[in-house]
């Protein structure tokens, strides 16, 4: 075929940025489930390193706070 004479690359029908998006959606809502059931983990984040592959919770930013979260993390 021409694109086998150009060795053009093959792409997967998924590539690995379909994947990383969708595993970032999928973090979000564990963490907003998990943030909701836990109080210790409310105003936190799931990071998710697309150069490790690897997911961590982090910090949430101070602008997301509020007086329910910070109710909850002082009864924690």
């Amino acid at each position: 075929s021409a694109c086998r004479d150009r060795e053009c690359p093959e792409l997967p029908a998924v590539g690995w940025g379909d994947t990383a998006a969708a595993s970032m959606i999928v973090a979000q809502c564990v963490n907003w489930l998990a943030g909701v059931a836990d109080p210790v983990l409310v105003g936190r984040e799931l990071e998710f390193d697309l150069s490790t592959l690897r997911s961590r919770f982090v910090e949430g930013p101070a602008t997301r706070s509020c007086a329910r979260c910070e109710s909850l993390r002082a009864a924690a």
